[in-house]
């Protein structure tokens, strides 16, 4: 489940976010969770049960360099058993985001304000925000 909680949008393209994931392991010993995401600055980590940070990382050093995406690794404080819930807070940004598109203010009916909305499709997603593979 993806529970996107607080969303800022800048007018130089950019999202400020904060993303609620829940998952339920499916084997035992899961130490970790990789996530698929792209062009995005991820801020903090954190447990949401006890609002423990968490340690993670991009699994590739430059991310710019890897036009398809970055798998992005979140360490589990403790390993989880089949069936087990864990849900995690991140704290991000977007970095030239695919999937948002933005019409001027000219280009609306009004003409008084500025319109954006979102494109997912292909694999857009994961510049919005870190998502399952």
């Amino acid at each position: 489940m993806i529970l996107l909680k607080k969303c800022i949008i800048d007018l130089y393209f950019r999202i400020y976010g904060k993303v609620t994931l829940s998952f339920i392991s499916h084997q035992n010993n899961v130490e970790f969770i990789i996530l698929d995401t792209k062009s995005l600055d991820i801020k903090n980590v954190y447990n949401t049960s006890i609002n423990q940070p968490l340690k993670f990382e991009f699994i590739h050093e430059k991310p710019q360099d890897y036009p398809l995406g970055i798998p992005f690794k979140i360490y589990l404080p403790n390993p989880l058993a089949v069936d087990e819930k864990f849900s995690v807070n991140i704290e991000f940004s977007t970095i030239n985001s695919a999937a948002i598109q933005w019409l001027s203010k000219e280009q609306t009916l009004s003409k008084n304000f500025p319109f954006v909305y979102t494109q997912c499709e292909a694999i857009h997603c994961r510049t919005l925000f870190p998502c399952q593979v």
